[in-house]
Parts: structure tokens; sequence; C-alpha cells
């Protein structure tokens, strides 16, 4: 009750217990950035979930959301690409990991945490000057025959 009662008005859920899931934001916020692809929609629904007190709240009125910043480049495809710093990328692992919303919205947030995860895993601490990360695409399309 406490834990709920303080995520309400800190506009944060409160801190997840897994270790895989901390490993993954500890890893994602030392990149230096990374891109996300995926639909307009699904870009603004990134946003969302990404302001403390969701769609209809003051936070989102006055633009806290960690993405603000972030300016989604058109693609001929008709999805977008949205460079990520590695903060805000941390903050996508935070706020979709663990997300209870409306179904949609959950099933939404897991598709994004689990590529953006993906992604993160590839991370070796130990070594210096890796390669680039590739980027995370959140598009779902069927295989050639």
């Amino acid at each position: 009750m406490i834990d709920r009662l303080k995520a309400l008005l800190t506009g944060r859920p409160s801190e997840a217990s897994d270790p895989v899931r901390r490993e993954r934001m500890v890893k994602a916020a030392g990149v230096t950035y990374a891109h996300v692809v995926c639909t307009p929609e699904t870009w603004q629904k990134l946003v969302e979930f990404c302001t403390p007190g969701g769609t209809w709240s003051l936070s989102q009125e006055l633009g806290l959301s960690e993405l603000r910043g972030c300016a989604p480049v058109s693609r001929e495809d008709g999805l977008v690409r949205v460079r990520l710093t590695g903060r805000q990328l941390a903050e996508v692992l935070f706020w979709t990991g663990g997300n209870k919303g409306p179904l949609a919205d959950d099933a939404l947030a897991t598709r994004i945490y689990d590529e953006a995860g993906r992604s993160v895993d590839q991370i070796d601490l130990e070594v210096r000057d890796g390669a680039r990360l590739d980027d995370i695409v959140i598009d779902a399309r069927l295989g050639s025959p």
C-alpha cells in the first residue's frame, strides 16, 4: 500500500528487485547513443510511457518526459528512427519493464522492453571501444515464404 501511494505521488513505480532489469539499465546508461525504429504511433506511446503520470497528466502537459528532446526522423517505409542517449535508453527500460496498464499498452511496453533488452544484453562492460549497438526495431513483419 505504501509503495503504491509513493508511486502515485512521485509518478514513478517502485524500484524493481529484478537483477536482470537492473543490469540492463546500468548497461544502457553507459551507452553513448542508440536508435529506436518504430511507427510514429509507437514512438508517441513510448513518450507517454516515459512520462511520470502518463498521458493525461500535468507532466505530459509540461513536456516532462525523458524523451521530450528526441526528434523522430521519418523514413521512406513509414517508420521513424529516433536517437536516444544512454540515460534515455535506461528510462525506456525502466518505464516499460513492468508496465501494468491496459492490455494493449502492457503488450506494447513488453515488446519495447524485450527488444531494447535484447540489444542492451549484447553489451560487455569489460570491453572498451566495442561495436555499435544495433538499431532497436519495434516492427513485426512476416518473413519470406
